[in-house]
């Protein structure tokens, strides 16, 4: 699956403002940031969602203690994903603590209503045929119980 455009948007903005921090390694975070922004930009369908995410929140984790400013901008990527895609079982509420100074703008990709396929639709006309028999069985059985 390829990257969503609510998540570039989101990892485009923690760039932009991650651009001035001053954590300790500043500079080869930012020029990482940078390189993963092209590659994004030229190749989404490469990466995931899931796989960008996942990466930042490894390094945000690992390099805390050095790198706030930049664990601090992930922590808003992922609330602000979060809210806009709903899409995480999360274990706590979210808090109301991300950075909500850059209103998401961006239209929700049209997502086209598939139709079921055609084991889904064999798999439908056998729970009815089961039904029926069900109910006409039961029917029987309480007609052959009379006195």
């Amino acid at each position: 699956m390829s990257l969503s455009k609510e998540c570039r948007y989101l990892f485009e903005v923690l760039v932009k403002t991650y651009t001035k921090s001053k954590d300790k390694n500043h500079q080869q975070i930012y020029s990482k940031l940078l390189l993963i922004l092209d590659e994004i930009r030229n190749f989404p369908e490469r990466h995931s969602d899931l796989d960008l995410i996942g990466q930042l929140s490894a390094s945000a984790v690992i390099s805390f203690e050095d790198n706030p400013h930049f664990a601090s901008a992930v922590k808003t990527l992922i609330h602000n994903y979060q809210q806009r895609t709903s899409t995480l079982n999360l274990l706590t509420p979210l808090s109301k603590t991300g950075n909500t100074e850059q209103p998401l703008e961006l239209e929700k990709e049209q997502t086209k209503e598939e139709s079921p396929g055609l084991f889904f639709l064999e798999l439908q006309a056998a729970f009815r045929k089961r039904a029926e028999r069900m109910t006409r069985s039961e029917i029987k059985a309480k007609f052959l119980n009379l006195p």
